[in-house]
């Protein structure tokens, strides 16, 4: 991350074990709301420069998209100016893919823990990124964020959601997510953990170089400015029912009532070749 990433915001003394957690009660540590118990929702995605919504005549083809923006389904959403969203349950996976240049076909998906994942770690050693099946097909280590999406810094504030998504962190990505779980890591050994549900966060897209290729990759901050600020506290008055309905989907996405319109990021091209 440059230095002008405004991810960072966890006070240095923080790496030493020294946030102090609300108390969240039964809600500890548990990864308007009519929200969604069952059913499919969209993946938040970044329009990237071979992405299939930049080619005319494709079947994917939106005239609105551009390079840098998000895609939730057909919406075009503004990726310099982002949006506010507050994570409710996470899914790892192990994608399958013949190839990861956003042409590949996705062959399975595998639990991270499991017999293809002990069986390319001893093949290809801990770095994940070199893993490949039996098959010879690469595996993607794969975060979903099942979240729900606010159109302001007031509604988000005010649980006032507008929509579901799923925020998918691979490969590059990786390093997002690293920064928005963090400082679950800096709390003292003993002390209980937040709910993911009571993080309020602002996701937005920015241009990155890497092996010659220039793309755009997920910028996280926390609402507030840092994350004891961006916490959603207990006494907020929505808390309760919103922590209720928030535990409701937790269950749909572990049961799989709750899936992804697709289970497959690298289908709409955003994938980079490296």
């Amino acid at each position: 991350m440059s230095e002008e990433t405004p991810n960072q915001s966890i006070e240095p003394k923080a790496a030493a074990g020294a946030l102090a957690m609300p108390d969240y009660g039964a809600y500890a540590g548990a990864g308007s709301t009519n929200l969604p118990k069952s059913g499919r929702i969209n993946y938040l995605s970044i329009v990237q420069s071979n992405s299939k919504a930049l080619k005319r005549n494709h079947e994917k083809y939106n005239p609105n998209a551009a390079i840098g923006s998000f895609l939730l389904g057909k919406e075009v959403i503004d990726g310099e100016k982002g949006v506010y969203f507050i994570g409710i349950e996470k899914q790892h996976v192990l994608v399958e893919m013949t190839k990861t240049d956003g042409t590949g076909e996705k062959v399975g998906e595998h639990d991270p823990h499991g017999p293809v994942a002990k069986a390319a770690r001893a093949k290809y050693g801990p770095d994940k990124y070199k893993w490949k099946s039996e098959k010879g097909n690469f595996l993607i280590d794969s975060i979903r964020l099942y979240c729900v999406l606010f159109d302001t810094e007031e509604d988000i504030k005010n649980l006032n959601p507008r929509c579901s998504a799923i925020l998918d962190f691979q490969k590059t990505k990786m390093a997002a997510w690293e920064t928005y779980t963090a400082p679950l890591n800096c709390i003292k050994d003993g002390d209980p953990r937040p709910p993911l549900f009571a993080i309020m966060g602002h996701i937005s897209t920015a241009m990155e170089s890497r092996k010659g290729h220039d793309y755009y990759n997920y910028r996280i901050r926390f609402v507030g400015g840092d994350f004891l600020k961006s916490l959603v506290l207990p006494t907020n008055p929505k808390w309760k029912e919103w922590a209720e309905e928030c535990m409701k989907v937790s269950a749909g996405v572990n049961s799989g009532a709750l899936q992804g319109e697709t289970t497959d990021t690298d289908e709409d091209g955003e994938d980079i070749p490296f």
